[in-house]
């Protein structure tokens, strides 16, 4: 997850009912970077990596949980995949981003869904990936060609999309760790490589998602996922990325969001402006936003 400014919560009570809260134990402990000297941002809080500052460090160790992970459960990515196949169908090339990308998993099960679906030499057609993440740290591990996972996701990615896992990622090791990180209790956690083939699929920069947005060239052949990230901004930044994804997407494109936004109603205004839900047949597809 990117880093951006948000209005700074001065006690523990404030900062709890801000967050998303997950106890979940089998979650990567995410990371709240600079609140020590009371900057008013937040770094990759939904990254595999965690790193606390002090005098935060237990609360947030205790009470501050959440991940990012490969093919998270609130979006159907079977019926996403399905869609985006058939929506561009007579479309050349399919342009797709992930913006406050963190290490990775997002786009990357972006791409494996495309791989698993197409043949090779349409792979062409939808990558590569850019993604793109403020935080310097996180970005590291994403162009490291290593990446941390659970290998409890591993069965549940086979069972719920016949995916195995091991053809994209090999060579476990030990967990990647950034400044000190700490994942006691989470040994289910390791690094793996990713395959070259993979690898190549996605791009990674540092950028924020509005000013990726305003450069955004879309002629409606886009796919954007910007999951789970609005809650932590603030309300002005989120209603100007709202503004420009109305200019900036065109007809035919798609908006893809995450559960957690719901709470900032991101659905809701993506509705009033100019968006609808091109699948409407579960909860997870309400998520996925077309451009009228």
């Amino acid at each position: 997850m990117c880093n951006y400014t948000i209005s700074f919560c001065n006690n523990y009570i404030k900062l709890a009912n801000f967050l998303f809260i997950s106890f979940n134990k089998n979650m990567k402990i995410s990371s709240v970077n600079n609140i020590q000297n009371k900057q008013p941002v937040f770094n990759s809080c939904f990254r595999r990596y965690s790193y606390f500052s002090k005098p935060f460090e237990h609360f947030a160790k205790t009470v501050i949980r959440n991940s990012t992970n490969f093919f998270r459960e609130d979006l159907n990515w079977n019926d996403l995949t399905k869609y985006i196949i058939e929506h561009f169908k007579d479309i050349k090339k399919v342009n797709a981003y992930s913006l406050a990308c963190s290490d990775g998993s997002e786009a990357y099960s972006y791409a494996i869904s495309i791989m698993e679906n197409v043949p090779k030499s349409l792979y062409s057609k939808f990558f590569p990936v850019q993604a793109c993440d403020i935080d310097k740290e996180v970005l590291k591990i994403a162009n490291s060609g290593r990446i941390n996972a659970d290998s409890m996701e591993f069965a549940l990615i086979s069972k719920n999309y016949n995916i195995l896992m091991d053809e994209y990622l090999k060579d476990r090791d030990v967990s990647i760790l950034i400044n000190g990180d700490d994942i006691s209790g989470t040994d289910e956690i390791h690094s793996y490589k990713i395959a070259p083939s993979l690898k190549n699929s996605v791009e990674f920069k540092q950028s924020d998602i509005l000013t990726e947005l305003k450069k955004l060239n879309d002629e409606g052949n886009s796919v954007i996922m910007c999951r789970n990230v609005f809650p932590y901004l603030s309300y002005g930044y989120v209603d100007e990325v709202l503004r420009t994804a109305k200019s900036k997407i065109k007809s035919g494109s798609l908006f893809v969001i995450g559960d957690y936004d719901k709470s900032r109603n991101i659905g809701e205004k993506l509705l009033s402006e100019g968006f609808f839900n091109p699948l409407k047949n579960n909860e997870q597809n309400s998520l996925i936003f077309e451009r009228k």
